[in-house]
């Protein structure tokens, strides 16, 4: 799909509007009818627009990204190639014979496509969570992160003192500790609740 078309089409996309998009190879199989969850400005220069979406039958598998080359690229105009049509309040963006294979895909597999895509992008937050929180205590292991889930009833929330850590291997283990209830820990492994996490902000920096 030309990448000016696109570029206009994501302007005029907000969260909670239906569209029906149709992928090239070798995504094909994610073809089908989507919510927008969230439309952004991406990052850097040119004015770029990035699209968080999930499919209407199953909103919890919602992605932004697909996998290239083995590397996360963000849904949007920097993906342009791989999106053959966008179908928005009845009116077709992109070539004029837009692909079949929506129609042709069983809900099925197209349900487990999606899942892997979901699945790529929570690897690459839970790392994302990792270096930023692992590379702070590395230059001072002494940090006080908040941290803020997204889920506002997990024990994950709360303003933690960093016990001990170990930080490999793009994953990182925090043994936490509330500053204000020292019997109230928590085993932090990024592999585990980095997709969790909303926010984190150091909230004191001691002394080493």
């Amino acid at each position: 799909m030309d990448k000016h078309i696109l570029h206009s089409v994501l302007e005029t996309l907000t969260a909670g509007n239906n569209i029906t998009i149709n992928f090239n190879e070798p995504f094909e199989e994610l073809s089908g009818d989507y919510m927008i969850t969230a439309s952004k400005v991406g990052r850097g220069r040119g004015g770029s627009r990035v699209i968080w979406i999930a499919p209407v039958s199953n909103p919890d598998d919602e992605f932004g990204a697909l996998e290239i080359d083995g590397k996360e690229k963000a849904l949007g105009t920097g993906t342009s190639e791989y999106i053959n049509t966008i179908v928005f309040d009845g009116k077709t963006f992109g070539m004029e014979s837009p692909i079949e294979t929506s129609r042709k895909t069983g809900t099925a597999r197209q349900r487990e496509t999606v899942k892997r895509a979901r699945v790529s992008s929570d690897v690459a937050q839970r790392q994302r969570v990792a270096k930023a929180l692992g590379d702070i205590l590395t230059e001072n292991p002494a940090t006080n992160f908040k941290l803020v889930s997204s889920n506002r009833t997990s024990e994950l929330n709360g303003e933690w003192k960093v016990a001990s850590f170990v930080y490999a291997d793009n994953s990182l283990q925090m043994h936490l500790v509330d500053i204000d209830n020292p019997d109230r820990i928590f085993e932090f492994d990024s592999t585990v609740h980095g997709v969790e996490v909303r926010d984190a902000q150091v909230i004191e920096v001691s002394a080493v």
